[in-house]
């Protein structure tokens, strides 16, 4: 579907291709060997990292690499793992049990609908922490467009040939127009081959929002194509800035768009979540200004 993208790889294709490595059966081949003279580092509760080595390896055929473990929930120890190099690398997190018998790969989800996998990819360093994202897109070189109005900010991800981008906009068409909550939309050309450049051509208008308003308005659903046209003379600088902020979109760990940051009343912190809300006015009524100053203008 539109809303996902080629060179920002999929969740569950990861997963997927990471499985795929990780599907061997028995006979585990045998680790590499550690630095000569290298400490080993153990962690209460959790496994030593050459120990889980020798699972991912066995279990990969030695296609993967544990990069680093850490604790999981329920005596579970989590693993950053990498299969590939260059280009081609990618990396994930996957789970192993308390023995070091077994791996889990695949999303662990809590009681409360959390996706743990999220929250340890960033605490392993995979990903910028949604706190982190949040401050960069309040940096001038984001070129952010950011709607007038009071209270809290929600920052959000937006391609002009998103369909699920024009659903939410339609959402807060209303909500900016009473300019209680105010919106910073943050341009990314990731959906089609001329998203980069209506993207460039929208922060290029000497009314940035107003014409993603008119992208918006004119947008073509059968096609799934926004209606401002592609930037006719190329502009090195928004051009440059529509790259950066895709790069600040992968390196978020987002799979697709519309992405959101805000800061939530409920948990007090910066969330970070992916596609439309499904209960709109719940979400718009957990949007608080703080603790992140993105949040406050």
């Amino acid at each position: 579907m539109s809303h996902r993208y080629g060179f920002l790889l999929q969740a569950p294709l990861r997963m997927l291709c990471l499985a795929a490595a990780l599907s061997a059966a028995a006979g585990a081949l045998p680790a590499a060997a550690r630095a000569a003279g290298a400490p080993v580092v153990t962690v209460p509760g959790v496994l030593p990292l050459a120990k889980v080595q020798t699972l991912v390896t066995g279990a990969s055929k030695g296609r993967a690499k544990a990069l680093k473990v850490f604790a999981g929930p329920g005596g579970l120890t989590g693993v950053l793992v990498q299969v590939g190099t260059g280009e081609a690398t990618q990396r994930s997190i996957v789970w192993a049990n308390a023995d070091g018998s077994a791996l889990l790969v695949g999303n662990l989800v809590s009681a409360d609908g959390t996706d743990l996998n999220a929250g340890a990819a960033v605490q392993a360093g995979m990903y910028k922490a949604p706190a982190d994202t949040l401050a960069a897109t309040v940096l001038p070189a984001a070129r952010a467009i950011l709607s007038k109005g009071r209270g809290p900010v929600l920052t959000v991800f937006m391609d002009p040939n998103c369909i699920f981008c024009h659903m939410l906009f339609k959402d807060l068409e209303p909500v900016m127009a009473k300019g209680d909550v105010r919106v910073r939309f943050v341009m990314v050309g990731v959906v089609k081959e001329d998203s980069l450049a209506k993207s460039a051509a929208i922060l290029g208008m000497a009314d940035p929002l107003q014409a993603l308003t008119t992208d918006e308005r004119k947008f073509n659903k059968a096609q799934e194509e926004g209606g401002i046209a592609p930037a006719a003379k190329p502009n090195a600088a928004m051009f440059a800035a529509v790259a950066a902020n895709n790069r600040l979109l992968s390196d978020a760990g987002g799979h697709g768009t519309p992405m959101l940051l805000y800061c939530s009343k409920a948990s007090g912190q910066v969330r970070q979540v992916e596609g439309v809300p499904q209960d709109f006015s719940a979400f718009i009524g957990d949007l608080a200004t703080g603790p992140a100053a993105g949040c406050n203008g």
